[in-house]
């Protein structure tokens, strides 16, 4: 099974930018989500993303 070797995380209070390197292809892996947890209140949101897969695009930036 491969693994990730190497993850890095940019973020400006508006925007982030995560990225990872895996050692081999993560079987079944068709991306990731990102879960805001607000510590005082425990409440869990996705937040948006604005990515497309290769065979698409989002020339709007629609979430």
């Amino acid at each position: 099974m491969a693994k990730i070797v190497k993850a890095r995380a940019f973020c400006n209070d508006e925007v982030a930018y995560l990225a990872w390197e895996a050692d081999g292809r993560i079987e079944g892996c068709l991306g990731f989500m990102v879960t805001r947890v607000f510590l005082d209140s425990g409440e869990r949101r996705v937040l948006p993303s604005w990515v497309a897969f290769k065979s698409q695009s989002n020339p709007d930036w629609e979430e």
